[in-house]
């Protein structure tokens, strides 16, 4: 049928040509996941930080839920080093499996916050685990050819800003 034709087109040029699908996927899931786990907090740290008592009000809320959010970021940003060198020694795959399953657990106890340094805590451990991006991005420079290789470096951006909107968008619906 027509639509079903277009639809395969359409999804095919998402697709890098000669790229190993099976390993695509799995690696833009990683991806769509660490930006779910960057942004969801950001819709709901305020009146977080109330709940925990850290604040009075949400009003004064500001400088603690920037903290809170911050802290994933700064972890993540010191933990890359130590993350790619161990992705060269031991290998990628252990590293992405240890990064996702490290996001699944860190989000899990973040879901059991009871004081503001718990979450600071949870956040910053979050932040080491979730090294995947760069391990990713290398891991696709290493099995793509010259011919797919800005197409499939152009769905990092994308499954990224994916995962952005999708945390969020939970974020403000799940709290």
């Amino acid at each position: 049928t027509p639509v079903k034709t277009y639809l395969s087109n359409f999804l095919k040029s998402f697709i890098p040509f000669g790229f190993p699908t099976r390993k695509l996927i799995p690696l833009l899931m990683m991806l769509l996941i660490e930006g779910i786990s960057a942004t969801m907090i950001g819709s709901y740290a305020g009146f977080l930080i109330v709940d925990v008592g850290a604040a009075k009000s949400v009003d004064e809320a500001g400088s603690y839920s920037g903290w809170l959010s911050s802290a994933f970021s700064m972890a993540q940003f010191f933990s890359s080093f130590v993350i790619g060198a161990l992705s060269d020694n031991l290998g990628r795959r252990p590293m992405l499996l240890l990064g996702t399953f490290g996001i699944a657990l860190t989000n899990i106890l973040f879901g059991f916050s009871f004081n503001f340094y718990y979450c600071i805590a949870v956040r910053l451990l979050n932040g080491v685990l979730n090294g995947n991006i760069g391990v990713v991005k290398t891991y696709m420079g290493e099995i793509t050819t010259a011919q797919n290789r800005v197409q499939t470096m152009g769905l990092i951006g994308l499954a990224w800003s994916v995962g952005s909107v999708v945390g969020n968008f939970l974020g403000g619906m799940l709290y």
